[in-house]
């Protein structure tokens, strides 16, 4: 009863029960403490480690597709931090696990001149300049491509988006895509038929519940591609 009375009363997210009953969304993992861990990416030994690969091996449950899957990790905006440390090291666990993995992040550093009417097709549509910067990391099997922040995203970019996505494909088989809601909305959520899995990251005792209720409202037409909620304890 009292836990009851505090999920009720307190303004912020607190429990998996919570989210659950609450909100209906399912937690897939559990991370313990991820905010004090010393270093962003989990020790291989570590009970975050574990729930990470106990979501990587939710996420193989759940694939379907015959090339890669590809999830979002997103987050209310009050997590920005919580969510790229989830991304990361789901990216950095299925790696290890054997998966080949592409880590797709915005980069608020980068923007990009778009291209003259001039040139091929290809280089128009931009897919040879985004292959160009996908990069290696000191993590087995991960790959990272940096994106144009959300200042950048436009019907051009987009399309540039799911040629990479088509192309990645065949040459992976996760791709995780990092970003927050407010800076996807018009492009991954608007269109998500290329989208296999959506993932919330929610911080316990952070994430207010209006925040967390607006992100949900947020995710529009890619709802029924909610997997499920991470939360970080």
């Amino acid at each position: 009863m009292i836990g009851l009375l505090r999920d009720q009363f307190n303004p912020t997210v607190v429990s998996a029960r919570q989210l659950a009953a609450e909100f209906g969304v399912r937690v897939l993992a559990e991370v313990p403490g991820q905010v004090d861990a010393p270093s962003p990416v989990f020790a291989p030994d570590s009970p975050q480690a574990a729930a990470m690969h106990h979501l990587v091996g939710v996420l193989r449950s759940r694939s379907g597709a015959e090339g890669a899957d590809v999830t979002l990790i997103t987050s209310p905006s009050g997590s920005p931090d919580a969510r790229s440390i989830i991304a990361l090291n789901l990216a950095v666990c299925a790696g290890a696990a054997g998966a080949r993995v592409l880590l797709v992040i915005s980069d608020p550093q980068r923007y990009e001149t778009k291209p003259s009417t001039g040139g091929s097709a290809l280089e128009r549509r931009g897919r040879i300049n985004f292959a160009d910067r996908v990069v290696h990391t000191p993590w087995r099997g991960v790959a990272l491509l940096r994106l144009p922040s959300s200042a950048g995203y436009d019907r051009w970019s987009t399309d540039r988006l799911h040629d990479v996505i088509r192309e990645a494909a065949d040459a992976f088989d996760l791709i995780v895509i990092d970003d927050g809601l407010s800076s996807t909305e018009s492009v991954l959520l608007a269109s998500p038929r290329f989208l296999d899995n959506v993932i919330m990251v929610v911080e316990s005792g952070q994430t207010r519940r209006d925040e967390l209720q607006e992100g949900l409202e947020a995710l529009k037409r890619s709802r029924s591609k909610l997997a499920g909620a991470v939360l970080a304890a």
